[in-house]
């Protein structure tokens, strides 16, 4: 299964001793045969092996609709495991419209 990646936003995050660890959010948006994804990989500080990692496939949606989705997953720092439930919300309630 061949795939393409594009449109990678990484957000990163910086060692707040009681608060949170170094790492960072890695976003991307990937073509495959079976159509549009989403993914989100959560690394720690210096690892190259993420300790969490979603995908959340599209349907019926633009690559445009696509491309503003994933840019709101990364503005709003979105951990991997809710990326599904969180394009799903944004879908159901028409917050995207254009996408129908």
């Amino acid at each position: 299964m061949k795939e393409n990646e594009w449109c990678v936003y990484v957000r990163e995050y910086s060692e707040l001793p009681g608060l949170q660890n170094a790492g960072s959010i890695r976003y991307s948006l990937v073509r495959q045969d079976s159509g549009l994804s989403l993914r989100a990989e959560q690394f720690r500080a210096g690892q190259s092996i993420p300790v969490s990692r979603a995908r959340c496939l599209l349907t019926g949606v633009t690559r445009r609709t696509a491309e503003n989705l994933l840019r709101f997953l990364y503005e709003n720092a979105v951990e991997p495991s809710s990326i599904c439930a969180v394009v799903s919300d944004c879908l159901e309630q028409q917050i995207l419209p254009q996408c129908r």
